[in-house]
């Protein structure tokens, strides 16, 4: 399936990893995932989103890393912010798992996918995750950080998929 948009033709990876990430980091993976713009080409250059935010890792379903059970549904009468932050904080929320006694985190496929969109190490990945955080694993978390020992970061296995998000209250459904 292509789409075209001013005359340009884009497939959904194209549209995803080009148009939708931006200037968001190219991620890491033993697989290709992504498609780089044609070099001798400005045309996907000029559709690239300038304003990127990493909350769009939460939302984009590809299907490759951990992911929501089905696609999140965005919609027009809810502020777009508001709804990147309960889709972000319904998925960290329902995919990290903290062992406070083993001092082990386990995160989301994406946040090793894109982890640099995220922070330059495991630490900063976790500190940009402790918003989306509930009280709860937010203080586990932050009690590991403070502890400033060697915090073991481990990922969901690619391909976990995880419980809806458009049901949660907060989410665009029913909103």
């Amino acid at each position: 399936v292509c789409y075209e948009i001013g005359g340009d033709i884009f497939s959904l990876v194209e549209l995803e990893h080009c148009v939708i990430r931006g200037k968001l980091s190219q991620p890491h993976s033993g697989r290709n995932l992504s498609v780089e713009p044609t070099k001798s080409s400005e045309t996907f250059k000029r559709y690239a989103l300038g304003n990127v935010d990493a909350r769009i890792n939460f939302i984009l379903h590809n299907g490759l890393t951990s992911c929501h059970s089905e696609v999140p549904i965005l919609k027009a009468t809810i502020p777009l912010s508001r709804q990147m932050n309960d889709f972000s904080t319904a998925y960290v929320q329902n995919s990290i798992q903290v062992d406070g006694k083993r001092k082990t985190v386990t995160l989301p496929e994406v946040c090793k996918v894109y982890r640099d969109d995220f922070g330059d190490d495991s630490v900063g990945v976790l500190k940009y995750l402790l918003r989306f955080l509930e009280k709860g694993s937010w203080e586990a978390v932050s009690w590991l950080l403070a502890e400033q020992q060697q915090i073991k970061v481990r990922f969901h296995p690619a391909g976990e998929f995880l419980p809806s998000l458009n049901s949660r209250e907060g989410g665009t459904e029913g909103a």
